[in-house]
């Protein structure tokens, strides 16, 4: 069956992928579709090339061809179908900076790069070891290491 959704925000995403997964051919609309720059024709791209490399939709790819066909898109090498309407190297550079921007607003991922968090107005009085709070500041609710609770859970963190 083809299906439109209209929007492309996280519940069409969402959505679309619950239909692509039970087989139907998913179409998301867009209030500006001549941009074609929302996540989620990139999300029905992938699906449609794995449909058509492997018959079945991207989610339920082997790692290894998941993997081929990021690489293509990656590197602007997909073509036909969905992709001739785009700018296929556009596409990337939009999923990349939404992804890395959600990514990279988690103070998991602040912590990995060495960041000490946004900057306040009133400055950091302490600067020793990473123990030592500010006096507005407060212990953290949990003291867990995030690298460890990701390898730890991995099925959890994708």
């Amino acid at each position: 069956m083809n299906i439109g959704i209209m929007g492309t925000g996280s519940v069409a995403r969402a959505l679309a992928s619950g239909c692509a997964r039970a087989g139907h051919a998913v179409t998301l609309g867009s209030r500006h579709p001549e941009s074609r720059t929302d996540l989620g024709f990139p999300v029905a791209g992938l699906d449609e090339t794995a449909r058509v490399r492997h018959q079945i939709c991207f989610a339920d790819c082997a790692a290894a061809n998941r993997e081929a066909i990021v690489a293509d898109f990656a590197t602007g090498g997909l073509a036909g179908g969905s992709w001739a309407r785009v700018n296929v190297s556009r596409a990337w550079s939009v999923c990349m900076r939404a992804i890395l921007s959600g990514f990279y607003s988690h103070p998991w991922a602040w912590n990995e790069i060495g960041f000490g968090g946004p900057a306040y107005p009133r400055g950091f009085m302490r600067t020793g070891p990473i123990s030592t709070l500010e006096p507005y500041e407060r212990p953290g609710a949990t003291a867990e290491d995030a690298a460890a609770q990701v390898a730890a859970h991995p099925e959890e963190f994708g």
